[in-house]
């Protein structure tokens, strides 16, 4: 049973690793998806602007894909969890510093430095002025990118639809060599497709239309938990708590 009498951190621990256990879920599910996804892509130009090339998807089979489904919502789960490990972490935070437990807590991420000190008094009071410090060092409006994500995604996830998955191809062409268009209009050009692959981004972006089709999935997922495991392991260490253990491919954090 967890302690509830008291500031207690372990929770947050908890919700850090079921996100983590989402994510792995979401990427031993990948290859299904792409076996599914039967699409592939078709480059082509208009004959008066041929160096403006316009990529479709040929027989793309995507609102039909069961994975491309599960994967939107597992990708749903580890932004869930991670946002609520901040909250559990603010919560106990202004429990510990200023000695009691308040409702209305939540961890604060804002996109404008002008917005912060009023967040920070509403979400966080009674709160160190170096937890304070801790906490604003990382927010969106720093440019500290996993914060900013977290921001925009999970609240595109909470309060309008699922952050959706969205599948996105890369190829090469030569842009010297031109056919009649696949597609079977006389205005335009056809190129030949090579070295394509499948890529998956997670949800358009809201507040950036230059991103384009969206975030790299998985390197988004992962550099979200690993901001969240390595602000909380400052909280968590301090107060005396083992630290959280959390690594991806290619990134370690303890």
């Amino acid at each position: 049973m967890l302690d509830t009498s008291r500031p207690n951190f372990r929770a947050v621990g908890w919700r850090v690793v079921t996100a983590a256990e989402r994510l792995q879920e979401l990427q031993r599910r990948i290859p299904d998806l792409a076996d599914e996804w039967t699409g592939h892509p078709v480059v082509r130009a208009r004959k008066e602007t041929p160096d403006q090339f316009e990529l479709s998807l040929e027989d793309w089979s995507r609102s039909q894909s069961a994975s491309a489904r599960t994967l939107t919502y597992l990708a749903s789960e580890v932004l869930h969890h991670a946002r609520t490990a901040l909250d559990y972490c603010a919560y106990h935070l202004v429990w510990l510093d200023s000695g009691a437990a308040r409702s209305g807590t939540k961890f604060p991420l804002v996109n404008e430095a002008s917005k912060w000190g009023k967040e920070k008094r509403r979400s966080i009071p009674g709160v160190t002025a170096e937890h304070a410090e801790w906490i604003g060092e990382i927010q969106p409006f720093t440019g500290t990118d996993w914060s900013g994500w977290l921001l925009e995604l999970s609240n595109r996830d909470k309060h309008h639809t699922a952050a959706e998955v969205v599948p996105t191809y890369r190829c090469r062409v030569n842009p010297a060599e031109r056919f009649a268009d696949p597609l079977g209009d006389a205005a335009y050009f056809g190129f030949q497709v090579e070295d394509s692959r499948l890529e998956l981004n997670i949800a358009p972006a809201m507040t950036d239309p230059a991103r384009g089709a969206g975030l790299p999935l998985e390197a988004t997922l992962a550099g979200i938990l690993h901001g969240v495991v390595d602000l909380s392991n400052r909280f968590l260490t301090e107060i005396g708590y083992t630290p959280i253990e959390f690594s991806t491919p290619g990134h370690q954090s303890s």
